[in-house]
């Protein structure tokens, strides 16, 4: 059977590789589960340089690894056994549409559907199982790397489906037409809020590690930590398929799997989190996760249901914290490139991951608690914006052309600058009383002195002593999502 040259022999066999660095851990898939795999693929199928046979065959092979790792795990795992005969179900359905569709075209779009909606059933089956903390707190079903595996499983199943929207999309342009309405810069919103929101989440979760109480066991900590990573990763994999050419009657499915992993890390996380009571930083990170899970709904609902009202009944966070959000988002969408590469020491890298510490433990905290009603005072209003200098200075001494993976990391990039410059400017139009005085405690300095390449990878925690001390916004002290703001003129 034909395959695509770039990837002759690959096949579902592969487990994702976990990288590590100083600001982010994940997982980078390789094989067919890999980004790379799916967009020369699909490339290959537009630009007409393969045939469509041929391209139901490079699926027909994702099927069958993925059949080989579902029937792995139900040797250890009985809940993976219904998704071997899911799968082989599947593979069925594209063996007759690659036979039918040499013969006639006769609704093959609607042939193709149908086998994506399969696909999406197998997705929620699987992202279910694989985010359950009964097993990610089991040894045995971590040193079998069983875990890997299914975060593999998914980014098949993730592949498949957009690989047969893009065939589907190829085989009739007019049938599959994506919504025009639809406003496209929200993905990146979306993607931005997702990011922010775990990141956030689990630097707080750092803090338990951190604990003294010997209510919960080091390990019994670790493991949730554990268990918690690896949601956010099906998280970040499911999330791939919110796309401009994705059909619009697909979208609410890849929502409301998204929406069932992120309960599960809000669910295990629950656990750590009424450890940190007195950990008035990582009470901090909590509150940024929780303002920008509240952004995502709001962006999903802008997405899938093409609504502007509110998701929710908690208010929308201001203009500064949106923007900061977003900002900190398209940073570490940057960063996770170098990381991911295995070049986190690199001085680009150094240098966004600075500017993402600062903008999560320094500037948040203070502009939380202005929103909040408190009053700051002069001299913070003035060092929020020295800051927020600081990292525009920064970021403006990268060039974008010789960032890693440009062709990604660029637009995140200018997205991130984008997004700091309408935060400064929402910060000085908020507090404007305070600059038409000028400040007695600590004057500021004509330019900002953070250019020291070193002095960035040299100090991974700045101003700790500085971060306000945490105040609940609830009597329980429960992390709750927060109290409504004065909205930004």
């Amino acid at each position: 059977m034909p395959r695509c040259d770039t990837f002759q022999g690959i096949n579902g066999m592969h487990t994702p590789h976990i990288f590590t660095s100083k600001g982010d851990s994940g997982y980078c898939y390789s094989g067919t589960a890999s980004t790379a795999y799916r967009d020369a693929l699909c490339a290959e199928l537009k630009a007409g340089s393969i045939s469509r046979d041929d391209f139901l065959g490079n699926l027909q092979e994702c099927l069958g690894g993925l059949r080989e790792i579902f029937d792995r795990v139900s040797q250890v795992d009985s809940d993976v056994t219904d998704l071997v005969a899911r799968t082989a179900y599947i593979e069925s359905l594209v063996e007759i549409v690659r036979i039918e569709s040499s013969v006639l075209e006769e609704d093959l779009v609607g042939k193709l559907r149908n086998i994506v909606q399969h696909l999406y059933d197998t997705l929620h089956v699987c992202a279910a199982v694989t985010c359950n903390k009964d097993k990610l707190r089991n040894p045995e079903f971590v040193e079998r790397e069983t875990h890997l595996q299914m975060a593999q499983a998914c980014g098949i199943v993730v592949n498949s489906i957009a690989m047969l929207n893009c065939c589907a999309q190829v085989a009739d342009s007019q049938a599959t037409a994506v919504d025009t309405g639809c406003d496209t810069a929200v993905i990146p919103a979306i993607n931005a809020s997702l990011s922010t929101h775990l990141h956030a989440k689990c630097a707080a979760m750092l803090g338990c590690l951190k604990s003294e109480t010997r209510a919960v066991r080091r390990e019994h900590r670790k493991a949730i930590l554990r268990a918690v990573r690896h949601y956010a990763e099906i998280a970040r994999k499911v999330v791939e398929l919110f796309d401009p050419d994705m059909v619009s009657c697909f979208p609410h499915r890849t929502e409301n799997c998204l929406n069932m992993i992120l309960d599960a890390v809000k669910s295990d996380a629950t656990e750590c989190e009424a450890m940190l009571r007195r950990d008035a930083k990582s009470l901090m990170r909590l509150s940024l996760a929780t303002e920008a899970r509240i952004a995502l709904c709001r962006n999903l609902d802008q997405y899938v249901r093409k609504s502007e009202a509110e998701s929710t009944a908690q208010p929308c966070a201001t203009v500064c914290i949106n923007a900061l959000m977003k900002t900190v988002g398209c940073l570490l969408r940057v960063y996770r490139e170098y990381a991911a590469s295995g070049e986190g020491e690199h001085s680009y890298a150094c240098s966004i991951g600075r500017c993402i510490r600062v903008l999560r433990d320094n500037v948040y905290p203070r502009v939380s608690s202005h929103e909040c009603g408190e009053a700051i005072g002069a001299h913070v209003a003035h060092k929020v914006y020295l800051r927020l200098c600081e990292v525009s200075n920064e970021l403006e001494n990268i060039m974008p052309e010789l960032l890693v993976n440009p062709r990604i990391s660029s637009e995140w990039y200018r997205m991130a600058l984008c997004s700091l410059a309408e935060m400064s400017s929402a910060w000085k139009s908020a507090t404007e009383a305070y600059f038409h005085v000028p400040e007695q405690p600590e004057p500021l300095p004509s330019e900002p002195s953070t250019s020291a390449q070193a002095l960035l990878c040299a100090s991974p925690e700045l101003d700790d002593a500085q971060v306000l001390a945490y105040r609940p916004r609830t009597p329980s002290w429960d992390i709750e999502p927060p109290v409504k703001r004065a909205r930004s003129a």
